[in-house]
Parts: C-alpha cells; sequence; structure tokens
C-alpha cells in the first residue's frame, strides 16, 4: 500500500515541476515576442531547436492575434472563433505559412522597415493580411495607427 501511495506522489510532483518548466518556457516565449524586432526573432526562430519553434510559434501566433484585436483590427468574437481553430492546428506550420504568404504584402506597404519592428506588431500585421480582402490596404491602415 505504501509503494502506491510512493509512486502516486511522485508523479504529482513530476506533474508540478512539469508544468513548472512548461509555464516558465511560455513566459519566456512570449517575452521574446514582445521584446525583440521581428528580424531578431527570426533569426532566435530559425535557430531553436523544434520544440522550441512550437512554443514560439504557438506564442507569437497568439500575441499577434491579441494584438490585431486589441487595436481594433477584429472583433472579439473573430478572435476567439480564430484562436479556436488554430488550436487545432501545428503552430509552426502555421507560421511559416503566414510568412510566405503575408510577408510580401507587409514588405509592399511598409518597406524593409518591417525587419526593425517589434515581432508582436509584425505579428498583427500578417493577422491583418491574411484576413484581409486587400492586405496592403489593410496593412497601411493598420500601420496609421502608430503614426
Amino acid at each position: 500500500m505504501e509503494f502506491v501511495i510512493g509512486i502516486v506522489m511522485v508523479a504529482v510532483v513530476v506533474k508540478v515541476v512539469v508544468f513548472i518548466i512548461a509555464r516558465g518556457r511560455v513566459d519566456e516565449f512570449n517575452k521574446q515576442t514582445a521584446a525583440l524586432d521581428f528580424n531578431a526573432w527570426v533569426q532566435l526562430f530559425d535557430a531553436s531547436d523544434p520544440p522550441e519553434q512550437i512554443g514560439m510559434s504557438r506564442a507569437f501566433i497568439n500575441q499577434s492575434i491579441h494584438f490585431a484585436c486589441e487595436l481594433g483590427e477584429m472583433r472579439e468574437s473573430e478572435k476567439v472563433e480564430i484562436t479556436n481553430g488554430l488550436r487545432k492546428e501545428e503552430p509552426t506550420r502555421i507560421l511559416r505559412e503566414w510568412l510566405d504568404v503575408a510577408i510580401p504584402d507587409v514588405k509592399a506597404a511598409v518597406g524593409e522597415a518591417y525587419l526593425r519592428m517589434p515581432a508582436r506588431i509584425v505579428g498583427a500585421m500578417l493577422v491583418v493580411a491574411v484576413t484581409s480582402i486587400v492586405p496592403q490596404a489593410g496593412i497601411r491602415r493598420f500601420v496609421k495607427k502608430f503614426e
């Protein structure tokens, strides 16, 4: 009986430790998205191992959607719908698709300046690009909020 109790206690402790470590990584990924410029964030992303890329992708996507909503680029209901839908997808694949599809529109709208912008702002521009009918016009409208 003591053996079973011991195993259960060890399992609980392991789960708590894993949760604390994982939560710390999520906080780190969120800080990277908020603090680094886009170019530095992409370099860090490319140099990271696949498990870190998954965490970085998830943080980048979630913060980008949240920031776009916070700045009025989508309604709260749209944010919830998109976020829930993206949870079912592999975040690194989604991020790479956003970069392939939307970065040309971001570059056309703001030039090379996007490389020096905070990653979170560029992420919000990517959200605007992938959700707009006319991506470059949507991005230009979004950027005017910062002028």
